[in-house]
């Protein structure tokens, strides 16, 4: 009898050792299984309070910090869809990216789960896509409450910069990338962002693109009072490295060293993009 006793409970300590790695992941996945595909909706879920649901990111979902541990499904506008098919998701969102890789998304992954395709280009498509996840996802009324607050914030600059003269503008630059040039073009949320914090985004006179590429001549031209550095890693000699470019040490920005370098906040289309308009207002406009 005691031998029998002794198999049983060995078989069972056996069952619970390998039956629990599988019931932790099962408990962290609450409700909707959802895979983000860009890390700026990866913000916006756990925002939303949905953090525990999601069963897969993209690459570069490094924020906040409970992000990392969650499975990689790909680059972002790289998705790997055998990865996100074992995942199981019930419900995948992903930002406006080439039109191959939506088709693909729609042609594979369309017929197992729901894709949202989003759009977050302007300040008011990051809101609204906000409340689409929101409603989605059976979390409408924390959505209106994070779009009041964001909307709030835009109006609250609004106040204060928003009847300036255009002299009395900042003239600014931002840089998103340096070989090529590229910055940001009129209809792109920073254009809008940096229009709400006082100043003058000269990437509005470039055309092409909300990116568009740009001559160093141009930036000379466009003298700026301030250069802000968006997207990439720039050395810690990045001021000494702008300053030697041919004309560029007679731009304003130059002479008076107001040269900043943004954080991740400003590159993705989420929460902390709304929490840092006061931030940018002061950067510019002192």
């Amino acid at each position: 009898m005691r031998v029998w006793l002794t198999i049983i409970l060995m078989v069972a300590v056996v069952l619970v050792v390998v039956s629990w790695p599988g019931k932790l992941q099962e408990d962290r996945v609450q409700g909707l299984r959802i895979v983000s595909l860009s890390p700026a909706i990866t913000e916006i879920l756990f925002e939303l309070g949905l953090g525990k649901q999601l069963v897969g990111v993209s690459e570069y979902s490094d924020y906040p910090p409970e992000a990392e541990l969650i499975p990689r499904m790909g680059g972002y506008g790289e998705p790997n869809i055998e990865l996100i098919l074992r995942s199981r998701p019930e419900l995948v969102i992903t930002q406006r990216i080439s039109p191959e890789n939506i088709r693909q998304l729609q042609n594979q992954i369309g017929p197992v789960c729901r894709v949202l395709v989003l759009k977050l280009d302007t300040l008011e498509e990051i809101i609204e896509s906000m409340q689409v996840i929101a409603e989605a996802t059976n979390t409408s009324k924390r959505g209106q409450e994070l779009a009041e607050r964001w909307q709030k914030k835009i109006e609250g600059l609004q106040k204060r910069y928003g009847n300036l003269d255009e002299k009395d503008r900042v003239r600014v630059y931002v840089e998103v990338g340096s070989n090529p040039l590229r910055t940001c073009g009129q209809g792109n949320y920073m254009s809008e962002i940096i229009t709400l914090a006082g100043g003058k985004n000269m990437g509005d006179a470039a055309t092409g693109s909300l990116w568009p590429v740009i001559a160093s001549e141009t930036v000379v031209v466009w003298n700026p009072e301030v250069i802000l550095l968006l997207g990439m890693k720039r050395s810690e000699n990045f001021k000494q490295e702008i300053s030697s470019r041919l004309g560029w040490a007679d731009i304003e920005a130059v002479k008076t060293g107001k040269i900043i370098e943004l954080g991740d906040a400003y590159k993705r289309q989420g929460p902390r993009l709304f929490e840092e308009l006061d931030k940018l207002a002061k950067i510019i406009r002192e």
